[in-house]
């Protein structure tokens, strides 16, 4: 089968649509928050979920792997296996909620009061935050393989339309936040996970509603769930390494520092959240389509949209983050006021992390569309493994709290590499012309585009509201035209003028 392109632009809209109300209300209410909750808390609130947030490797894992069979299933045309993989997805998120709350209620309550460095006086709120947390997390679970089968189905629409509940409950929250008496950081915390459980509710309902395979009826059919777990199994070493480098860093922090330093990363994480979900959301739209070329034979298309996904990625989310990164300081100012110590620097870092991260998600989506994953996460997952032992021994030799993410960027430079050699025998990727076509173009773009931006930059450093837009627009468009005439073939600015003329004469008649 061939992909349909119409299908990835009409769902990266959708998406894109749930994006930009997402990014509105995460500026409008992150400062809100800060203010009303202050450094600490706020940075309490960070690494408290934190500690829940290490268990999410486990939901990813069977996340992907839902996702891959309902997919790979759809693919090949076997329509009579969907309703056992969902129903038997359903019964081992369900006793994966019950490991998750028999650890958190244990081992991850005595790591909270023995070993973070939170002020006494608000153990008890933090306690308060744990459990919320624990009982977010567990809704977010059970609702994974509804929204597995909503991405499966390429029904993306369905995200942009319930972003709107989404929007309208966390604005809801931040308006009650500063009215209701009492705790602030605990009132926060409740009301995050009632919205959350809503929201939760919605998606799962609707999939209910318009899937046939979407019942609310646990079963498990054993084949189906050892090749499952199996999938997962190898795809969990690599997840794995993923939250380390996230929340394990995140706690470490703490370790060796205090809540403020939370803050600042939780203001980074928060911005690059907002950013990077330009890339996620088009990998939703983009990754079903690998998926089910694969299942039917289309090799070549496959490395089409592999290399189209990796490039297309990287140019979203450089195309938003550029101007972040030359005008940081003033970003932030504007949109906070005052900020923790180091949150400049792990908000750039951060970000070009992210930029390097947004090549993997098409790479990482192609292998396991073959379901040769063992070798290749195990590769992957040591070399992000390292990250944590080497930043909690680069700390210890008093380096400063940023290290971490230098570590990162340079363990994700190595990993991009690996992942073509795996593609070059899985898929028969040629990595010479795809690090040319991809990573070098890539790097054009950004020198190209980025150039008079700079030279600007230079001359005027501190620029009122009006002409920072103004910049920002400068940015954009500086960007924009790069990603046109240097990051795009021939034959996709053909492609991209066709349809932009047919649009004009249409209007015209």
């Amino acid at each position: 089968m061939k992909a349909n392109k119409n299908i990835i632009v009409k769902n990266t809209l959708f998406l894109y649509i749930r994006m930009f109300f997402t990014l509105l209300v995460t500026l409008y209410t992150s400062r809100i928050v800060l203010n009303v909750l202050g450094a600490n808390d706020f940075g309490t609130y960070s690494v408290v979920g934190g500690i829940i947030g290490t268990f999410s490797f486990l939901s990813t894992t069977l996340a992907s792997s839902t996702q891959r069979f309902l997919n790979y299933e759809m693919g090949s045309q076997n329509t009579g296996k969907l309703k056992d993989i969902f129903r038997t997805s359903l019964s081992i998120h369900l006793i994966l909620s019950l490991i998750i709350i028999l650890l958190a209620e244990t081992l991850g309550l005595w790591f909270l009061n023995t070993q973070m460095n939170i002020p006494s006086e608000r153990m008890y709120a933090a306690n308060w935050v744990y459990q919320c947390s624990i009982a977010s997390f567990v809704i977010s679970i059970m609702s994974v393989p509804y929204n597995a089968a909503i991405i499966a189905h390429e029904k993306m629409s369905a995200f942009a339309y319930i972003s709107i509940l989404e929007v309208t409950l966390k604005l809801l929250v931040v308006f009650l936040l500063q009215w209701i008496g009492g705790d602030k950081l605990i009132i926060y915390a409740i009301m995050l996970m009632i919205a959350q459980l809503i929201v939760r509710l919605v998606y799962s309902r609707y999939a209910e509603i318009h899937f046939e395979e979407c019942d609310n009826h646990y079963s498990i059919n054993k084949t189906i769930m050892k090749e499952m777990l199996s999938f997962s199994s190898w795809n969990m070493i690599s997840v794995f390494s993923v939250m380390l480098k996230n929340q394990g860093v995140n706690i470490i922090l703490n370790i060796f520092f205090n809540t403020l330093v939370n803050a600042a990363r939780g203001i980074a994480v928060q911005v690059n959240t907002v950013i990077y979900g330009f890339v996620t959301n088009f990998m939703q739209a983009l990754n079903p389509q690998i998926v089910k070329n694969y299942a039917a034979g289309e090799l070549k298309e496959v490395r089409s949209l592999v290399s189209l996904g990796a490039r297309m990625g990287f140019y979203l989310i450089s195309f938003f983050a550029i101007p972040i990164l030359i005008k940081t300081e003033q970003i932030l100012t504007l949109w906070l006021g005052e900020y923790p110590q180091y949150t400049i620097i792990f908000v750039r870092l951060t970000l070009i992390l992210s930029m390097l991260e947004s090549f993997g998600p098409t790479l990482a989506a192609a292998q396991a569309a073959t379901g040769k994953i063992r070798n290749y996460h195990i590769t992957i997952s040591s070399i992000g493994l390292l990250n944590l032992p080497i930043s909690i021994l680069l700390l210890h030799w008093n380096y400063p709290p940023y290290i971490p993410y230098i570590v990162s960027i340079s363990l994700m430079i190595i990993i991009n590499g690996i992942r073509l050699y795996f593609l070059k025998k899985s898929i028969k990727i040629k990595v010479g012309k795809f690090i040319t076509s991809v990573y070098l173009r890539g790097a054009v773009v950004v020198l190209t585009g980025t150039t008079i931006p700079l030279l600007i930059h230079k001359y005027y450093t501190n620029l009122h509201i009006i002409g920072l837009g103004i910049y920002m627009l400068l940015c954009f468009l500086s960007m924009g035209i790069a990603i046109f005439l240097v990051g795009l073939s021939s034959n996709e600015r053909s492609i991209i003028i066709q349809k932009i003329t047919r649009t004009i004469i249409k209007d015209k008649r």
